[in-house]
């Protein structure tokens, strides 16, 4: 799955991370998140907080977007 966009509050990535805590742990899946801002440190908390730091990974601002669009199957928006 992939996010891309502004890291604000707003967006309610914290939402998608509470959800994807909640999936069994037998299903298989990662998280990239494309973007930056205010919100980013706060995410990057409560992803360590709900032990999913070896499922969701933050890339910051890219200028690959596409060929990062391409690696996924989700597009969460």
């Amino acid at each position: 799955m992939i996010y891309v966009g502004r890291l604000i509050p707003l967006k309610g990535v914290q939402v998608i991370l509470e959800a994807l805590a909640k999936l069994p742990h037998s299903i298989k899946w990662n998280f990239m998140i494309v973007g930056d801002g205010i919100y980013r440190q706060s995410l990057e908390n409560l992803t360590k907080q709900l032990s999913l730091e070896d499922k969701v990974f933050f890339w910051g601002t890219c200028r690959d977007v596409p060929e990062r669009l391409k690696m996924a199957d989700i597009f969460v928006h």
